[in-house]
């Protein structure tokens, strides 16, 4: 089974926490949050591939909404999770890749084919969060642009 991003992250982070935890004898480590963050950055060095990486990033934009919507509902902080959720850095590059290709040189029909794929994919993800951000402006009773405005979301003018 492949261990992907966060959970290799925790797991990475469990087994050194564990050696660390039985060089002092003790079942209680004291360490800076300084320190913690250091020593989360040097684990999250140990990924190995860009999709590891936006795992991690995906579940630590998912944290940070779970933490900052501590004082909201329930839905709320699922409505956050869903609009922080990215979209895979695999499936952009690749779309980018074939939209450059089909400006300079062309595309086949297969590769026409995908590249209306992942186009409607990226649309999709993108109906669904400004969804989940009206479905939170609604909650929040203020406009769209004011939750938009709140969370540091900038509209993106595709014309």
């Amino acid at each position: 089974m492949k261990t992907r991003g966060f959970s290799k992250l925790v797991e990475v982070g469990r087994m050194d926490l564990h050696r660390h935890d039985s060089t002092l004898g003790s079942g209680l480590i004291m360490i800076s949050a300084k320190t913690r963050i250091q020593k989360i950055l040097e684990l999250a060095s140990r990924l190995t591939t860009p999709d590891e990486l936006n795992e991690l990033v995906e579940g630590v934009l998912a944290l940070r909404a779970r933490q900052v919507v501590h004082g909201f509902s329930t839905d709320e902080s699922a409505l956050l999770v869903q609009i922080n959720q990215g979209i895979p850095e695999a499936l952009t590059n690749r779309l980018e890749m074939l939209l450059e290709k089909r400006d300079e040189e062309g595309l086949s029909e297969v590769e026409e084919a995908e590249m209306c794929r992942l186009s409607a994919e990226v649309e999709r993800r993108g109906v669904e969060r400004l969804e989940s951000l009206s479905k939170l402006a609604a909650a929040r009773g203020v406009s769209l642009v004011e939750v938009m405005n709140s969370l540091g979301i900038t509209a993106m003018n595709h014309g």
